[in-house]
């Protein structure tokens, strides 16, 4: 008898901060439900660079599964492999919507195109049992009621709560959320009271899952003739470059040169392009020494290859060259304020 086996999808981590366009940095690992799924239907997974392969067992060459993949669902949770500064290039924004702490990153193939992973941020994860506290007070406790719609990933209406929810004195309302009696997986929370309109929060209920530390979960569902190529695309940040040029040795009579940041290279926009260093105004200080701000009048990406090229200069001089490549900054460090990337340079 012969043994056909079919690829049903696979899966790469692509980065536009690395100049292979890939990374490692994420791990991309089954739940314990797809884990059994995965034995049970007899599918082998195959790693491979930047991702893996998931290859299912067919009757025949046309690939028709030896055990039905109807309705099956495969999820995995994405961690971290140690890299404390991949939030530090990384831009976790979905369209719109701003990543803060707590967010998780969602993908999940397209129901109508099934080669095209969705990308979208959760508002929490939490366990089957856990009690849900709505996102805003009530403005006046002792008259204000709060009303809790839910539905599933399918927009169907789940109901963990009967009528108006009243809040406590403070204005807190809080639910007793169940969800142990029902499917894993993301749901809607439409939440309002007399004076906040509706608003949807999204909520993944995965005890499993719950209390780890999870950048982003991936669904893939199941369609027939799926022989899918997904890739969940990571995209480098971009910030404001802010150079602070300390006058530590105090050698530099700042009464009587000018000092000025200039890009003298010929980057055109793969992906650096080339850039403009306005000087802060004001009188600028830096632990008591001297120093002079510099901040580049548009973002620059974070990208794993340095920029060269960006010189310190001072004038009037004979040699007005300073530094002809100054550091980029440090993605393991903390940015500055706003969408500042800080550069300190000791002169």
């Amino acid at each position: 008898m012969e043994i056909f086996f079919r690829s049903l999808f696979n899966i790469k981590t692509r980065h536009s901060y690395f100049k292979s366009g890939f990374t490692d940095e994420v791990a991309i690992l089954p739940t314990e439900e797809t884990a059994k799924l995965i034995r049970g239907r007899h599918m082998i997974v195959k790693k491979e660079t930047y991702g893996f392969a998931l290859y299912f067992k067919a009757l025949d060459a046309a690939g028709t599964p030896y055990i039905s993949l109807e309705n099956a669902r495969f999820t995995y949770s994405l961690e971290l492999k140690g890299s404390p500064s991949f939030g530090n290039y990384t831009l976790l924004d979905a369209g719109a919507k701003k990543y803060k702490a707590g967010h998780i990153l969602y993908f999940t193939n397209n129901p109508v195109n099934t080669e095209v992973i969705n990308h979208s941020l959760i508002d929490a994860l939490k366990p089957a049992l856990f009690t849900y506290t709505f996102p805003f007070k009530a403005a006046a406790p002792g008259t204000d009621t709060g009303l809790l719609a839910v539905s599933d990933a399918g927009g169907n209406p789940v109901a963990i709560s009967a009528g108006p929810i009243q809040p406590d004195k403070a204005g807190v309302y809080t639910v007793s959320a169940d969800f142990r009696s029902l499917p894993k997986g993301l749901y809607t929370f439409n939440v309002s009271d007399n004076t906040h309109a509706a608003e949807n929060y999204k909520i993944y209920i995965d005890s499993g899952l719950a209390g780890k530390s999870v950048l982003g979960i991936l669904d893939i569902n199941y369609s027939p003739g799926m022989r899918s190529a997904y890739a969940l695309n990571f995209k480098r940040r971009e910030t404001h470059w802010k150079y602070v040029i300390v006058n530590k040795s105090r050698k530099l009579d700042l009464s009587s040169v000018t000092l000025s940041v200039t890009d003298e290279s010929d980057d055109t926009g793969n992906p650096y392009g080339k850039y403009v260093f306005k000087k802060q105004p004001g009188q600028q200080s830096f632990n008591g020494m001297e120093a002079v701000f510099f901040r580049s009048e548009t973002v620059i990406p974070w990208f794993e290859v340095p920029k060269l090229k960006l010189e310190l200069s001072k004038n009037p001089d004979p040699n007005p060259a300073i530094i002809k490549n100054l550091p980029n900054p440090s993605a393991a460090g903390a940015a500055g304020a706003g969408n500042d990337s800080e550069i300190y340079v000791f002169v």
